[in-house]
């Protein structure tokens, strides 16, 4: 591609990726801000919080954690699917946690640490979610959930999600994770 590298070529997808995220913010924004704009704007500044603390345009996340946040933005704004994609979101930012913690801080986490990290972070996220929206229901009259039943399948499923992305993540994804950072990097600059 005109004497660019591939990582620069990855450098810039992950940067288009962010400007999405933040285009979902504004979409929802200019429609009345609500927790799909928030999820955007706070999916935006973690994956870009790298760069911005280092001063490091390529201190980026892999465009694969990026894109899933944008997937998971992009399906809670415009499809009808906003609970499969609010626990897209789940994973989404735990992951761009976890990369963020292991790539640019002096964190060192072994595979299965990391896998455990992202299960228990996503059953803990999607645990508070649901708990919020339950007390928005009960304290305020919002009908995100209609019950207390909901509310028990809202955890059994933030749990499922979150054994299945620790798997996942054990088992594919981790070092695919760790390969873009490391190339990205130059072999190793993490700081």
């Amino acid at each position: 591609m005109l004497g660019r590298t591939r990582s620069e070529v990855e450098i810039a997808v992950s940067w288009l990726l962010v400007a999405a995220l933040v285009a979902v913010g504004v979409v929802g924004l200019r429609s009345g801000a609500d927790a799909t704009t928030t999820f955007a704007f706070l999916s935006a500044l973690l994956a870009a919080a790298p760069a911005l603390l280092t001063r490091e345009r390529r201190a980026t996340l892999p465009w694969s954690v990026v894109g899933l946040a944008v997937v998971a933005a992009v399906g809670q704004r415009f499809t009808p699917f906003d609970v499969v994609s609010t626990y897209l979101w789940v994973v989404a930012v735990t992951l761009i946690l976890v990369v963020d913690l292991e790539a640019f801080t002096e964190v060192e986490m072994s595979p299965r640490f990391s896998a455990a990290f992202v299960a228990t972070t996503t059953m803990a996220v999607g645990a508070v979610w649901t708990v919020l929206r339950w007390a928005s229901d009960a304290f305020f009259g919002t009908s995100y959930l209609g019950g207390v039943d909901p509310v028990m399948w809202e955890l059994v499923g933030a749990t499922a999600v979150g054994v299945i992305v620790g798997v996942v993540f054990e088992y594919g994804f981790h070092e695919a994770v760790d390969e873009g950072v490391e190339r990205r990097l130059g072999g190793g600059e993490r700081r």
